[in-house]
């Protein structure tokens, strides 16, 4: 190309003649070379609405294991064959083991109405902060994932001290075996817990 001024040959992309230092109103912009942009990609999220969900379904297992979970086997004395009969369940769930430290009351062997109690606290806790977990969740309330945490904690503290009170009582014919899917809700509830609190917005924790 030429100049318009001068009329002297100059290259196409410069912006200035070099001959009389008039400037080139027909220079295209040059396209800036370099990295090309990458698009912004959002950082990794928490869904905080599926997180309660299934903090819900964990705390509504809870129920179900005080019915079905089985911690081992019942070997029933006599005098408790004579009580309950042959139709008395094996399997040594939370329910079966009330009623069975029920029926040990009724037949007046000691210290069967103290363990009554205890076992009927520490069968009944894991299912109310169950409920409690269940309950938060569906109202939305503030600092849900923290309280989640704290009542998570507590179910699995209830589990341990459950089980430890059951082999206290293994004399009344309670054998122990498993239990352990209990620990593995309650561990992860409180994981997801962590992470419903981690999703909060802050200021909402």
């Amino acid at each position: 190309m030429y100049c318009g001024k001068c009329g002297k040959e100059m290259p196409d992309t410069a912006k200035f003649c070099p001959n009389c230092g008039a400037e080139n109103l027909e220079v295209k912009p040059s396209i800036p070379v370099g990295r090309p942009s990458v698009p912004s990609v959002p950082a990794f999220g928490l869904d905080g609405g599926k997180l309660r969900v299934a903090l819900m379904v964990l705390g509504a297992l809870h129920l179900l294991l005080f019915f079905f979970l089985s911690y081992g086997e019942v070997h029933l004395m006599s005098a408790m064959n004579t009580l309950f009969g042959s139709d008395f369940p094996s399997r040594l769930t939370a329910l079966n083991t009330i009623s069975l430290l029920k029926g040990c009351v009724d037949l007046g062997i000691e210290g069967a109405s103290t363990a009554l109690v205890e076992v009927s606290v520490l069968a009944l806790l894991p299912v109310a902060l169950g409920i409690a977990v269940l309950v938060l969740n569906l109202k939305k309330s503030g600092n849900v994932g923290l309280k989640c945490v704290v009542l998570s904690v507590l179910t699995l503290l209830a589990y341990g001290i459950f089980q430890a009170d059951l082999r206290a009582n293994e004399d009344l014919g309670l054998s122990l075996e498993g239990g352990m899917l209990a620990y593995v809700v309650a561990v992860a509830q409180i994981a997801v817990s962590v992470l419903v609190m981690k999703a909060q917005p802050k200021g909402k924790q």
